[in-house]
Parts: structure tokens; C-alpha cells; sequence
């Protein structure tokens, strides 16, 4: 067992060919009818490297990789946190935006932003909210800065501001800036 959410399990299951997947199950008592429609999110999301990919979906089930790593929340409690893996993620978040799919979680990111062991970039995880849009960015970035500073900077908040208005490169880059200006925090 993975993981146990409000409508699926999440469990490893070895693959014929000896590899080691995610296999999310839609649990019997979910009051969602089915898994597809976060499949279809995952399978867009993946193409543009924001999550997991997905093998195999039906309304029961998604079979996807296996993300190894750590997540946001294991790297603040080890203290090993660094600037490199908020831009990480924040790039994840600007990936999954410019899919166009709105995760709805990431105002809480701590469990669904991951780093795997494998990979130089970091994965968002659990679509099952998600819907169309944009504004993963602002709302991971918002969590972050909050978290390692305190109260956000009139610059930072006009900074999400246009990005909520524009969703563009532009806007991300001044949400970067104001963010990178936090490096003293993990001095």
C-alpha cells in the first residue's frame, strides 16, 4: 500500500516484465463513479512532464508509473529543502497550467509534489480534483512562500496576480525572481 485516499488506494504492483508500477484503485465506498477522467487529465499532464505517466486506465483503476523519491512535504521536515526543488516544482506547476488542467490541490502541495530518485525534475501527483484551467502555479507558489517567509511581498502578489490574469512565461519569470529572493532562507 502507497496510499489511501478519499475515493482510491494507491498500491505497487509488479508488471510482467518486472518493472514496478502505481496501481490506483477506485475504492468501493468512493462517492466518484470513476477514474477516467483523472486518467485523461494524467495522460495530457504527462505528455507536457508534469506527472506520472499512465499505462493502462479504465473507470476502476489506473495502472502509471511509480514515482520513487521524496516529496515537498519529506524535503522541509529534513530540512534539505533548496532553492533548486521549488524551481522544480514550479516548473511542474507551469507544465501542468500549460496543459490546462487546474489540480485544485496545490494550495496544499506538500504530498503532491515528488521527486523522484530517477529524474532532475519534479512530478505533480493526484489529479482526481482537477478540472480545466489555470493557476497550479500561483497557488503552489503562494504555499511556498508562505511557508519559508511569512507574509508575500506586495511585488510577489501583483506577480501572481498577472499570472492569474495572463498565464504566461513572463509572469512566471517574476514569481521565479521573487521566489529566488528568498535564498537566504536556507542559508
Amino acid at each position: 500500500m502507497l496510499g489511501k485516499g478519499h475515493s482510491s488506494l494507491v498500491v505497487a504492483a509488479l508488471l510482467d516484465n518486472g518493472k514496478i508500477a502505481a496501481l490506483k484503485i477506485l475504492r468501493v465506498d468512493s462517492k466518484r463513479d470513476s477514474l477516467w477522467e483523472e486518467c485523461m487529465n494524467l495522460r495530457i499532464a504527462s505528455v507536457h512532464g508534469a506527472t506520472p505517466s499512465p499505462y493502462l486506465c479504465c473507470e476502476d483503476f489506473i495502472l502509471m508509473d511509480l514515482i520513487w523519491g521524496k516529496s515537498l512535504r519529506d524535503l522541509i521536515e529534513e530540512s534539505s529543502l533548496t532553492i533548486k526543488h521549488i524551481l522544480e516544482a514550479l516548473e511542474a506547476a507551469y507544465a501542468l497550467d500549460s496543459a490546462g488542467i487546474l489540480h485544485k490541490e496545490l494550495h496544499r502541495p506538500w504530498r503532491n509534489v515528488y521527486y523522484p530518485y530517477n529524474s532532475s525534475k519534479a512530478l505533480i501527483i493526484d489529479l482526481e480534483s482537477a478540472t480545466k484551467g489555470c493557476g497550479n502555479l500561483t497557488r503552489l507558489a503562494q504555499a511556498i512562500y508562505v511557508r519559508l517567509a511569512g507574509k508575500p511581498s506586495s511585488k510577489f502578489i501583483e506577480s501572481l496576480k498577472g499570472y492569474k490574469e495572463h498565464c504566461n512565461r513572463y509572469y512566471y519569470n517574476e514569481i521565479v525572481k521573487e521566489l529566488m529572493a528568498l535564498k537566504n532562507v536556507f542559508s
